[in-house]
């Protein structure tokens, strides 16, 4: 046999570059991450991993792209990643919500989608980050539900499928008001006293940030005054500013009440 034509374009596969920085940042591009893989020629495959660092299992998420391109020059190919994780048959899971903050490990392979040349396998270390979200108790951006059991014990039931630390403040019968502390994966520190005589209210709600200075604060309704979650119209309340001190986590009581028509429109 013998060469009768040539294109003079080269077998060889190789990964040029990749767009996988130190850090994922997900409060970027919409809430998708973009894993762009760049490659000497047009047509190429990866399957990608990814897992919490340190993780003795295989991966928290799995994707697979392909660029069906028989054209000349360089290409690339391109994952797009919410941050969920996947279940045992790698599909999105809202049982196995989103992947923590924090640093992680992947792995990509790279090849050529018409067999022609060999791959290549990538990996590194990286850091998902948001931006801290209000009720987040597990550093996962979405925010998460709390249940208190007859027994009066508090589990986190949820997260909500769609402070770098939320934390929970707690008041029992005699009118205590305690701070959990939030270690920003679902649990909590040993409690903290706040201090008495918070049980002069009837009904005491965890507002978040109403007034935007980057602290939550509550909102206490003394007896007398409907709530905002069974009749927003009638709601008055008083409010406690938060310092961001969790030593002393708010300041004394604002002297005006909070009116029912401004709380309603807040909420």
């Amino acid at each position: 046999r013998r060469l009768v034509a040539t294109t003079g374009e080269t077998t060889r596969f190789a990964v040029t570059g990749h767009n996988i920085t130190d850090t994922i940042d997900f409060d970027k591009n919409g809430g998708i991450a973009p894993l762009t893989f760049s490659t000497n020629r047009k047509g190429a495959r990866v399957y990608f991993e990814i897992k919490y660092a340190g993780a003795y299992y295989r991966y928290d998420w799995r994707g697979e792209a392909s660029v069906l391109d028989s054209g000349r020059g360089p290409g690339s190919v391109t994952l797009h990643w919410d941050g969920h994780r996947q279940d045992s048959n790698g599909e999105p899971s809202s049982s196995h919500g989103l992947m923590r903050n924090g640093p992680v490990e992947w792995t990509a392979t790279v090849s050529p989608v018409d067999g022609v040349g060999w791959g290549t396998t990538l990996s590194g270390k990286s850091t998902i980050t948001r931006k801290p979200h209000p009720h987040d108790l597990t550093d996962d951006g979405s925010p998460d539900l709390l249940m208190m059991s007859q027994y009066g014990d508090v589990h986190l039931q949820s997260s909500l499928y769609y402070p770098k630390h939320d934390d929970l403040s707690w008041e029992n019968t005699a009118g205590v008001l305690w701070m959990y502390l939030g270690n920003g994966d679902g649990t909590f520190a040993p409690r903290v006293k706040l201090g008495g005589g918070w049980n002069e209210y009837t009904r005491i709600v965890s507002i978040g940030d109403l007034n935007y200075d980057g602290h939550g604060d509550l909102i206490a309704y003394p007896p007398g005054n409907v709530d905002i979650l069974t009749a927003p119209s009638f709601t008055n309340g008083y409010v406690y500013w938060g310092t961001g001190d969790w030593r002393a986590p708010f300041k004394p009581r604002a002297a005006d009440m909070v009116p029912g028509k401004g709380a309603k429109d807040v909420f």
